[in-house]
C-alpha cells in the first residue's frame, strides 16, 4: 500500500533507479515489456528489499502508462544462497574425495609393484609345482589390484580434467593388435575365440597409442566377461577416409538400451552380470569414454 499512487523511480534505491531510467525504460520503450527483472526497493530502516519487476506499456508509449506487478524476492534470494552454498560444500566434498582416491591408490601401488618384483624373483628358483602355482596364483591377484588402482587413478584424473594424453601420429593397428594380445589370456582361461583380422592397410592417425590399447583391451576383457564360456568375441576396424570406426561384438545378453548412458558414469554396472562370476569396478567404461573424447 505504501507505493500506490507513487512514480516507480521514488521508491527504488539508487542503484536500481538508475538501471531503470538507463536500461529498462529503454526496452520498454521498444518492446513494450520486461519481465522478471531484479531490483531493489527502500525497505524498512536500511535494508533494501528485493522485488522482480514485470512491466508492460498500457498504451503505445509507456510514459502514457503502464501496468507493474512487484514480487518479493526475498525468500528466492535466500534459496538461492542456501543452493549455492550447498553446491560449494559439493564441489568441497568431491575435490576432497578426488585427492583421498589419488593419495590411496598412488600409495597402495608402489608396494604392490614391489611385492610383484618379489614374486617374480621367487619364480625363477628352483621351487616345485605347488609352490610356482602358488606365485603365480598371487601375481594374478596381484596383477589385478594393479589394474584396479591404475582405474582409480585414471577415473580420478578423468573426474578433474587432467587425464594425461601423449597423441602422435601412428597406424592405430598396432595399438589394436596390442589389446587383443592383453586380453588373449583372460579368453584363454575362458575358452574364448578371439576373432581380429588386422586390416590389410594402415589405419594412420594421431593418437595416444597406451590410451587407445586401454580402450579396446577394456572393452574386449567386458565382451570376455558377459559371453558365454567357449564363445566368439570379435574386433574389426576400417575406415572410410574421414574417420575411423572400431566394433566388438560378442554374443553375450547385450545392453538395455535404457542402461547404455548410465553405463559410461564412474562405478555404474549394469543389469547384465558376467558368465563366470569376473569383478567389476564399474570404472572401465568411464575411462573408455573419456579417452576417446580426447581423440575428438
Amino acid at each position: 500500500s505504501a507505493v500506490i499512487g507513487r512514480h516507480l523511480a521514488e521508491f527504488l534505491t539508487p542503484g536500481s533507479r538508475l538501471y531503470w531510467q538507463t536500461m529498462l525504460l529503454p526496452r520498454l520503450h521498444v518492446g513494450g515489456e520486461v519481465r522478471e527483472v531484479a531490483l531493489e526497493i527502500a525497505g524498512p530502516g536500511s535494508n533494501p528489499l528485493p522485488v522482480f519487476l514485470t512491466a508492460r506499456s498500457a498504451q503505445a508509449s509507456p510514459s502514457t502508462g503502464m501496468s507493474l506487478v512487484l514480487i518479493d524476492a526475498s525468500e528466492r534470494r535466500r534459496y538461492e544462497r542456501d543452493l549455492l552454498d550447498a553446491t560449494r560444500r559439493l564441489h568441497h566434498s568431491l575435490d576432497q574425495r578426488q585427492r583421498l582416491l589419488g593419495v590411496v591408490a598412488h600409495d597402495l601401488r608402489s608396494p604392490l609393484a614391489d611385492m610383484m618384483g618379489l614374486l617374480e624373483l621367487l619364480s625363477w628358483n628352483a621351487l616345485d609345482a605347488d609352490a610356482q602355482e602358488n606365485i603365480q596364483m598371487a601375481r594374478q591377484t596381484g596383477e589385478r589390484m594393479l589394474r584396479l588402482i591404475g582405474d582409480l587413478l585414471d577415473a580420478t584424473a578423468a573426474e578433474s580434467g587432467t587425464l594425461r594424453m601423449v597423441k602422435t601420429p601412428g597406424d592405430l593397428v598396432a595399438a589394436l593388435g596390442q589389446a587383443v594380445l592383453e586380453t588373449t589370456p583372460l579368453a584363454k582361461a575362458k575358452g574364448t575365440t578371439l576373432d581380429w583380422n588386422p586390416p590389410a592397410a594402415p589405419l594412420p592417425c594421431t593418437h595416444d597409442a597406451q590410451r587407445l590399447t586401454q580402450v579396446v583391451a577394456n572393452l574386449l576383457s567386458n565382451a570376455v566377461k558377459f559371453s558365454p564360456p567357449s564363445s566368439v568375441v570379435s574386433l574389426r576396424a576400417w575406415t572410410d577416409g574421414t574417420s575411423i570406426r572400431l566394433e566388438v561384438a560378442d554374443r553375450g545378453p547385450g545392453i538395455p538400451e535404457g542402461e547404455v548412458e548410465r553405463l559410461f558414469q564412474p562405478f555404474a554396472r549394469g543389469t547384465a552380470q558376467p558368465t563366470a562370476g569376473e569383478s567389476s569396478t564399474g570404472l572401465g567404461l568411464a575411462i573408455v569414454r573419456e579417452v576417446v573424447v580426447a581423440h575428438d
